[in-house]
């Protein structure tokens, strides 16, 4: 194997691991947020921890395709404004909330970065758990 070829392979490894360094990443995100918005946790497994969501999310409706339990990787608030600007307006209603981390939240909205916005919404629920 010449030297392209390793550097081309170990590429390919960095990617596949910082793909699952993120995907991991808005896994976690993704619960606290379920979390912070008040998503019953109905006990499956020790594996596995699905979130109900219906009636948490506006965005989630009836029909014959309804869905009402979600697991982390399932749950879209880092790829969905409709489920994102729920969260948003849940951090708005924080009574003694810590204004710089909602101006920073108002900061990606008005810059239409919806994974600006998502990441200030994690750290604005980080913060209150401190």
């Amino acid at each position: 194997m010449n030297s392209i070829d390793k550097i081309k392979k170990s590429m390919l490894h960095y990617h596949q691991f910082e793909l699952t360094s993120n995907r991991n990443k808005n896994m976690s995100d993704n619960e606290m947020i379920a979390q912070f918005m008040g998503a019953n946790t109905p006990i499956e497994s020790e594996d596995v921890q699905s979130y109900e969501m219906y009636g948490v999310l506006e965005c989630i409706e009836d029909g014959v395709s309804e869905k009402h339990f979600f697991l982390p990787e399932e749950m879209r608030f880092h790829t969905s404004w409709d489920w994102l600007m729920l969260v948003v307006q849940e951090c708005k209603c924080v009574k003694e909330a810590d204004y710089v981390l909602i101006d920073a939240i108002d900061f990606s909205l008005c810059n239409n970065d919806l994974l600006g916005v998502h990441e200030a919404v994690v750290k604005f629920i980080k913060a209150q758990k401190l």
